[in-house]
């Protein structure tokens, strides 16, 4: 089990919880003040960042570990002509191919039954291997068996103050080659399950902002919330495509400089209950026209002088003990619902039994 003394972290005797100050293995031994505490360590969430040089990490505790299977790297990144052209069609360059690794060779592909040419997304974590999609020509994919899942590009966002999230390796190829990097790709489409992203959680707790650029479809929008919601609305806003359906679509059509700038145009997350003054403009000019509806009578003269009732408002009515106010009350609903054909129902625990209760607005009624 991996824990702070591996790291070189040095945690005060009896500290278990909360948050402390060390100072860092990384660069304390290099500066004038050796002993500035300048490492801040969470110990609840098992996490730290040195406010020095910036480094930072997790301990994360694996519970019941799978064995997952590492594909060999081949580095065939030297892609075809046939290739590149094909990538060119989709306006990703052979710089960005590069730069992502991307490679060609040949995979047993279980669509077709048998060995083909693929293109070979690889998947790297801290400069290693983990994972491969491979897609074939005719636009079937499949994962590296056995393989870890991590999201594509992670290394990109480790250290990012704000990050992209996509839905495909088109799309976070696309945002590369406009310039936006610290971008990566789910490795499952829109499939809301993101466990996976539990590992990488404490590693992302310095993200200032999330720009959720997934599919602009029906399922793109259920991923955007589950995505949403594992990081925390808060932080979250997102891109909507317009008339394309993705990042690489909007590159196809709009070209590079199109791109890069509606992808830095963020829409923010509604905040529940709170409304701007133009969602009551129609109310507003209602109320400009016409004033406040009138509001229910009870047909008692005196009374509808002072007050009429409105549907969806709370009227409390207070009195001194033992004065009527209860009587009053039902009288006034017996009124509304006789006259404006309404309907009601009572909770009225000081009047019990409730066949009493009943016989005292029947005499109300007969009155």
């Amino acid at each position: 089990m991996l824990n702070y003394s591996y790291y070189g972290i040095e945690v005060p005797n009896g500290k278990t919880a909360g948050e402390v100050q060390t100072i860092c293995p990384q660069c304390s031994h290099t500066r004038k003040k050796k002993t500035d505490k300048c490492l801040s360590v969470n110990l609840d969430k098992k996490t730290w960042f040195c406010h020095h040089c910036n480094w930072k990490g997790a301990i994360i505790e694996k519970v019941n570990e799978v064995q997952y299977v590492r594909p060999e790297w081949k580095n065939n990144t030297n892609l075809p002509d046939k290739v590149l052209k094909w990538f060119e069609s989709r306006r990703i360059s052979a710089e960005t191919c590069l730069k992502l690794n991307i490679s060609h060779e040949l995979e047993y592909m279980p669509q077709l039954n048998e060995k083909v040419p693929v293109i070979a997304f690889n998947y790297f974590l801290n400069g290693e291997l983990v994972n491969v999609k491979y897609r074939d020509g005719r636009k079937n994919f499949k994962l590296h068996k056995d393989a870890e899942l991590i999201p594509y590009n992670f290394d990109s966002v480790i250290g990012a103050d704000e990050i992209w999230i996509v839905e495909g390796e088109m799309d976070c190829l696309s945002l590369i080659e406009v310039g936006i990097n610290p971008v990566i790709s789910v490795p499952n489409g829109a499939s809301k399950n993101l466990q996976y992203f539990d590992k990488f959680m404490p590693l992302l707790d310095h993200v200032k902002k999330v720009h959720i650029a997934v599919d602009n479809d029906a399922v793109g929008l259920e991923l955007r919330n589950a995505i949403a919601e594992r990081f925390g609305k808060h932080r979250c806003d997102f891109i909507e495509w317009g008339d394309c359906k993705d990042a690489n679509e909007y590159l196809m059509q709009h070209g590079g400089l199109a791109l890069k700038e509606f992808a830095t145009t963020f829409t923010e997350f509604p905040m529940v209950g709170v409304y701007k003054v133009t969602d009551f403009l129609p109310e507003l000019v209602n109320l400009y026209n016409y004033g406040l509806p009138e509001g229910y009578s009870t047909g008692m003269d005196n009374f509808d002088k002072l007050l009429k009732i409105h549907k969806g408002y709370l009227t409390t009515i207070t009195g001194i003990p033992g004065h009527g106010k209860s009587d009053f009350l039902d009288m006034i609903c017996m009124k509304l619902m006789v006259k404006h054909g309404l309907k009601g129902a009572f909770y009225s625990p000081e009047n019990r039994p409730s066949e009493l209760h009943i016989s005292k607005m029947i005499r109300k009624l007969a009155n």
